[in-house]
């Protein structure tokens, strides 16, 4: 008997054309009296189709800008470390003012309302040290500054709206840190926040707040400076 294939094909025509064309292809392959449907096969042909129109419609799909705002909170905790004897004056460390928060961004946009946004965030973190006199008094005033880059990772889903769109955003954070001066800020944890997103003709603007618990610092003994595990901050972004 004369094997036989027999196909099968469908073409998303209608498909917008920021998306590229998807198509289905059954094919059956028969010898003698049985026939075998081959699914290996179905799943290769059909991402063959996706992928091949997809480098024309991806510049569509990314979108570039940068982001910036301030913390909401303190970079390190206030606390006293050591206790008064012959030989040591404690030490006090608090942080006197909130930070400032810069850096590029990039959102890869999906289908049903997600997207994914990927930041590089310059967050540099201050505190300040002294050391506190039986009387109370501070002596030997010292701020130092601990260099930080933040990266959060951002599954986004935002709602159906025609002006403003509000979304919500959530994934992990990663962050290297330099010039530490005695601290040792941990470089994970994870990142939740909501906002807007508002359209000026072509530029997207996107104010947010966002909360994020870092993992713990990265000190044997827990002696300060130790950074703040809960973080929150308003952030802007601009993109296009």
């Amino acid at each position: 008997m004369v094997p036989y294939k027999d196909a099968l094909s469908f073409t998303n025509a209608h498909a917008s054309s920021a998306l590229p064309a998807m198509s289905f292809r059954y094919v059956r392959v028969s010898t003698g009296s049985s026939a075998l449907t081959w699914p290996p096969l179905i799943l290769l042909l059909s991402a063959m189709s996706f992928f091949g129109g997809a480098p024309c419609a991806s510049a569509q799909r990314f979108s570039f800008g940068v982001v910036g705002g301030v913390s909401l909170t303190s970079d390190f905790g206030n606390e006293v470390f050591g206790i008064y004897n012959q030989t040591i004056i404690p030490t006090l460390y608090y942080s006197p003012s909130k930070d400032p928060i810069v850096g590029p961004m990039v959102e890869l946009r999906l289908p049903l309302h997600l997207s994914v946004e990927v930041d590089g965030l310059y967050r540099p973190l201050n505190y300040t040290s002294a050391d506190v006199l039986p009387d109370g008094s501070l002596n030997g005033v010292s701020p130092a500054t601990v260099v930080t880059w933040e990266f959060p990772v951002l599954a986004k889903y935002k709602f159906s709206a025609r002006r403003v769109k509000p979304f919500a955003e959530l994934g992990p954070s990663f962050r290297t840190a330099g010039n530490l001066n005695s601290a040792a800020p941990s470089n994970y944890g994870g990142t939740i926040g909501a906002g807007v997103e508002a359209r000026l003709r072509k530029l997207k603007i996107a104010p947010a707040v966002r909360y994020t618990r870092w993992a713990p610092d990265h000190f044997q003994f827990g002696q300060p400076p130790r950074s703040f595990l809960n973080q929150a901050e308003f952030v802007v972004g601009f993109s296009f």
